[in-house]
């Protein structure tokens, strides 16, 4: 009996979210749809942390409902001058074109609508779109700050 209890919640999380964590991301909401959308998430020390996962759950709810997918990926670069949490940089155009070229890496297999940043993810979108050409619809959320 024991066995069953603590079967259930595995399913129950596994169904909310495929996770593929050696590429570096998980996808939220319908699994099927074509219409991607891309989320990056603000400063946090652990990807894992409870304000993200928070969020994902959030824009799992919007997914499921509006019928979307949304690829929420990991971001691989620390930040010194951010106490040295994961984050998206974007001091200069370089960095912008590097961090995108990352982001791109692991998106390369989706056809995707738009992207959604929270806080540092949203103002890296925010500095992208005057950088480089991102010829998506963005949705920035926190992301405030001077460029």
């Amino acid at each position: 009996m024991l066995r069953f209890f603590m079967i259930i919640p595995f399913l129950l999380l596994s169904a909310c979210a495929h996770h593929n964590e050696q590429q570096g991301y998980v996808i939220l909401g319908d699994q099927k749809s074509n219409k991607v959308w891309v989320y990056l998430c603000g400063l946090t020390r652990k990807w894992d942390s409870s304000e993200e996962r928070s969020n994902r759950k959030t824009l799992e709810q919007i997914a499921n409902k509006e019928r979307i997918k949304i690829v929420a990926i990991k971001p691989s670069d620390r930040c010194s001058q951010f106490d040295n949490k994961l984050c998206w940089p974007h001091d200069n155009q370089e960095q912008v074109k590097n961090t995108y070229a990352k982001i791109n890496n692991v998106i390369s297999g989706y056809d995707v609508y738009g992207f959604i940043g929270f806080s540092n993810g949203a103002f890296f979108l925010n500095k992208a779109a005057q950088e480089i050409s991102l010829d998506k619809p963005i949705i920035s959320i926190g992301g405030a700050g001077h460029f």
